[in-house]
């Protein structure tokens, strides 16, 4: 599903990539995705999801930010 390759600036380096059957999965795994959180926000306005996501998304930002 991944696939490797030397990176021409720099030989120390490996490149990854996804095979198309890689590609693949990720589009079937996308779709779980998208239909498990379809339902666990199904009770949710709009404004609300939202207003969630922009919550988790700034949590998610913190979290990279101290990963470093």
């Amino acid at each position: 599903m991944l696939e490797r390759a030397g990176d021409p600036n720099n030989r120390r380096e490996l490149l990854v990539s996804l095979t198309e059957a890689g590609r693949e999965r990720l589009r079937a795994c996308n779709a779980l995705v998208d239909g498990i959180e379809t339902e666990m926000f199904s009770d949710l306005d709009k404004k609300t999801h939202a207003q969630f996501r922009t919550i988790l998304e700034t949590v998610i930002g913190t979290i990279r930010r101290t990963d470093k």
